[in-house]
């Protein structure tokens, strides 16, 4: 698989490195929920006029026209209606910064030694090619997942209790289970932190990654992530054309929707 890695000089850190079959030492992964999740929409078919806090999204492919020239578009901005819909630990408040377009602006991961888990949702079920990714950290491998609808109930945690910061948990077993829609392994003596990662004849709603650290000593920064399709340019907007910004989106007040269930 054709990738390319771009390498900086940055400060190392990481998690613990994951076996090939893709189940990690830990026996599951707790998630941090983050303010403004969608806990209504839970098929690819419902979800067909989420704008998102502070963008507008492409429309659904259903609607695009049959005759048009196509350009490079990142569905997983927040101005494009992309948001962070769940992170491994960290702060909820700061999630946006994985989305907000600015590479210099980072999101900390908080437990050293664990890996960087995090789940992106697009506005649409969109056909995308290829994702890309910017840490503070040399890294050693990234995976992704994608989705066409979110898998809530598998992901509670039926041991949580309604004061727990994480409600939420994804087994090993079920990401050992799913073949990846992309992966990149960075060879031992190359030091990287930018990495893009082709994600070949993919649809995509959710997008669940995994980031794993070349060293287990520090915890894990994500400057910014994106997801590239090509659409239409009468949909050519704020995603590539407006400058990026720090600021964060705005957001409703963070739920619980599992609690009561």
């Amino acid at each position: 698989m054709k990738s390319t890695c771009l390498s900086f000089s940055a400060l190392t850190a990481s998690l613990l490195l994951f076996s090939v079959a893709g189940v990690d030492a830990n026996p599951s992964h707790r998630l941090n929920p983050v303010p403004d999740t969608f806990e209504d929409q839970t098929t690819e078919d419902s979800v067909t006029s989420s704008t998102g806090k502070g963008g507008s999204p492409v429309p659904s492919p259903k609607l695009w026209p049959k005759t048009s020239k196509r350009v490079d578009y990142d569905f997983a901005r927040a101005s494009s209606g992309g948001k962070v819909a769940y992170v491994g630990s960290g702060s909820v408040e700061t999630a946006y910064k994985i989305v907000d377009g600015d590479i210099k602006t980072f999101f900390n991961f908080d437990k050293a030694g664990e890996d960087a888990l995090f789940i992106v949702s697009l506005a649409e079920t969109y056909p995308v090619y290829q994702a890309s990714i910017a840490t503070d950290e040399a890294i050693q491998k990234v995976e992704i997942w994608t989705l066409s609808s979110y898998p809530s109930k598998l992901f509670r945690d039926q041991n949580a209790t309604d004061e727990d910061t994480a409600k939420l948990v994804i087994p090993s077993e079920y990401l050992a289970s799913r073949a990846t829609a992309g992966r990149i392994d960075v060879p031992a003596d190359q030091d990287v932190n930018f990495l893009t990662i082709p994600l070949p004849d993919t649809t995509a709603r959710y997008l669940l990654v995994r980031v794993v650290a070349k060293n287990p000593i520090n915890t894990v920064k994500v400057g910014t992530f994106s997801v590239v399709g090509r659409v239409p340019t009468d949909y050519l907007g704020p995603a590539f054309v407006s400058p990026p910004t720090s600021e964060p989106p705005e957001v409703d007040p963070p739920i619980t929707p599992w609690a009561s269930e």
